[in-house]
């Protein structure tokens, strides 16, 4: 499927198909209350194929999110951004029931487009993904922020199946603050290690290159990234008692963990505030594929922070906008023509010079907000 597709010119319209089924009142129940719900056999197995084949295709032309975030040596393929590359990711965007199905689970009439984020952990992958959250990397504000991740490949708990902790997106979480003190801890740090990362180290703004080289502004924003999760890793309150979200795997008795084996097509959608986790694949031969799309509703507004991923291409945004526009698109109730003609004109590669006025931008605003 990802081999025909030809569309040049925006859609016109409601472009989203209709999902299998529409969700049960107790699936949006579950999902409010708990932050993840799991919806069985919801996509078309047409768009399951075509998203298996996309994540194939961009492990051989990964774009400069990937050739940071994977590692090929231990199996595990990570990607972002890929609609301003795949036509493939872009229709499923525009044209798959994600929408639809994120309209139904937020009540909400209008439904823009986040970002995409591609999973492959192949067998014998032992890297995990650690606890997290995702609201801390997006500029978003709001309660209508959600993730729909589509399962491509059977997933158990031996193979990277998802954890989530029930109910967390309610949490009073440090996440609405600033943090302080995740420097030194040395749980951080064997934990990272992990993940083949090591703690943070500051490259300031006005040591980036210029013209700005995409090494450098990876290297300045991800400092960013970095440093905000390290300081969840390490300060963030939980509920009993402990501190740090490195605590939680040694006192998975005291929260409430769930999990679910999950099938090509099932979906779980989950709030960008729910903690979640998953280990590496210990399968012998089995491939895990998932694709998560995160989409936003009514009550959402641009709220950049030096912590949240860069971004490459032109938004037009300020703190306190309502999204939509070239990099977070309207899908519905209606496309907007003119949000999406320089992605169907072609692919959009990343530029560093864009990255590095953003995250000037971001420290302008955080100055401004903190004066």
């Amino acid at each position: 499927m990802t081999s025909q597709v030809t569309q040049k010119f925006p859609p016109v319209g409601a472009t989203a198909e209709a999902p299998l089924r529409a969700l049960t009142e107790e699936e949006i129940a579950t999902y409010e209350r708990d932050g993840v719900v799991l919806v069985r056999k919801i996509f078309p197995e047409r768009w399951v194929t075509h998203v298996a084949e996309a994540i194939d295709d961009m492990v051989t032309r990964p774009t400069p999110y990937g050739r940071l975030l994977s590692n090929a040596d231990r199996h595990m393929y990570s990607d972002l951004f890929m609609w301003k590359y795949s036509d493939a990711f872009r229709e499923f965007v525009y044209h798959s029931p994600a929408a639809r199905i994120a309209a139904q689970v937020m009540h909400s009439q209008r439904v823009n487009f986040l970002g995409d984020h591609m999973f492959r952990k192949d067998a014998g992958c032992e890297i995990p993904t650690n606890w997290h959250t995702d609201d801390i990397a997006w500029p978003v504000a709001g309660r209508q922020a959600m993730n729909i991740w589509l399962a491509c490949d059977e997933a158990t708990a031996h193979s990277s199946a998802l954890q989530f902790i029930r109910g967390s997106h309610l949490w009073e979480s440090a996440r609405a603050t600033r943090l302080s003190g995740a420097t030194g801890d040395d749980r951080v740090e064997a934990a990272l290690s992990k993940l083949g990362w090591k703690p943070s180290e500051g490259l300031d703004l006005s040591q980036v290159e210029q013209p700005a080289t995409m090494r450098s502004v990876i290297r300045a924003a991800f400092h960013g990234v970095h440093r905000r999760l390290e300081e969840e890793m390490a300060c963030a309150p939980l509920p009993n008692g402990q501190t740090g979200l490195v605590s939680i795997e040694a006192h998975r008795d005291q929260l409430p963990i769930v999990s679910w084996d999950v099938e090509p097509g099932d979906a779980l959608i989950f709030s960008l505030r729910t903690l979640h986790y998953s280990t590496g694949n210990a399968s012998e031969t089995g491939t895990r594929r998932a694709l998560a799309t995160r989409w936003l509703g009514d009550d959402t507004r641009y709220a950049p922070t030096t912590g949240n991923l860069p971004v490459f291409w032109r938004h037009g945004l300020r703190p306190g906008d309502r999204f939509g526009g070239p990099l977070f698109p309207q899908i519905l109730p209606d496309v907007v023509p003119g949000e999406g003609a320089e992605r169907f004109a072609g692919p959009e590669e990343a530029d560093p010079q864009i990255a590095f006025e953003d995250l000037r931008a971001r420290v302008e605003w955080e100055n401004e907000a903190s004066a």
